[in-house]
């Protein structure tokens, strides 16, 4: 192998897109799949093994979280970098993700060449991050004029928190919570959280399923 490969870890618990992903990595001249992981513990251990370049990380794992494994990643070598892929992309995860110090926020429904390019150019400095994922959350956030706070909100609604856990989860007093609630309701033109919900979802405001 060239000693100027860019080594790469795949984590995937989804084998045929880890394989896809890991084929794409070693067919390009630049890059070297040094392994395939399909949970936590073997990322990990492949990590210390391999020492990669870049881990390729699935953003939701059987027994894990990956932006905790990009944290754990990170701790073991913090000169890795780590993009997080995700099916269903989110700003909230995204904001999540950048903040625990990813090099990259991409949906796996993008282009291959898309992450292959991230992965020769990642840098925590400089994230790859997938303009789709902007293009349509940002259009539509500037239509309904919702704040940076209140889609941080809307996302925590849409995974079925409360007016309660909401102000646990951001530091917030319940009723500054609630206000933020009443101005969601207010600006999606709904009657109820259900409904605000849905309509958030229509419009890709937050995105069905999750992580």
């Amino acid at each position: 192998m060239s000693a100027d490969r860019r080594r790469v870890l795949v984590v995937d618990d989804h084998r045929v897109v880890a394989d896809l992903i890991a084929a794409a990595v070693d067919a390009a001249p630049d890059l070297e799949c040094v392994g395939v992981a399909d949970d936590a513990p073997r990322a990990l251990a492949l990590a210390e093994a391999t020492r990669p370049d870049v881990v390729l990380l699935d953003v939701q794992l059987p027994t894990a979280d990956g932006i905790a494994v990009l944290g754990q990643l990170r701790l073991l070598d913090p000169t890795a970098r780590v993009i997080l892929l995700t099916a269903h992309p989110r700003p909230d995860l995204e904001r999540a993700a950048l903040q625990a110090g990813a090099s990259g926020f991409l949906a796996k429904h993008g282009r291959l060449s898309q992450v292959l390019d991230a992965v020769r150019h990642a840098s925590p400095t400089r994230p790859a991050r997938d303009p789709d994922l902007h293009r349509h959350s940002g259009a539509a956030a500037d239509r309904r004029r919702l704040t940076p706070r209140e889609l941080e909100v809307l996302a925590m609604l849409g995974d079925g928190l409360d007016a309660r856990a909401i102000a646990t989860g951001l530091g917030l007093s319940i009723h500054t919570a609630r206000d933020h609630i009443k101005a969601l309701l207010a600006k999606l033109d709904a009657r109820t959280q259900l409904e605000a919900v849905a309509t958030a979802r229509r419009e890709d405001l937050i995105r069905v399923g999750g992580r």
